[in-house]
């Protein structure tokens, strides 16, 4: 699951990701982990890396969150 998550960053997320207010980054990544795993998944894009600790998503079964470029991406699938 890891490995799929960190391909689908690699695959969508630019140098400008973080910035990108139209969501297509984040809907790409979510796409990708429903097309693999099924249900629904959350991608939020964060501009300090370890803000996710504030969300709610850490209740989720199954969540990672990534430093990119000192930003974070947490990946979580909904359903807590």
């Amino acid at each position: 699951m890891i490995r799929v998550m960190e391909t689908a960053i690699v695959d969508f997320y630019s140098a400008t990701g973080i910035n990108d207010t139209s969501g297509n980054v984040a809907q790409h990544i979510s796409d990708t982990m429903e097309h693999y795993y099924g249900g629904l998944w959350t991608v939020s894009l964060f501009d300090t890396a370890y803000t996710f600790a504030y969300t709610a998503q850490k209740k989720s079964p199954a969540f990672a969150v990534f430093d990119v470029n000192e930003n974070g991406i947490s990946i979580a699938k909904d359903g807590y």
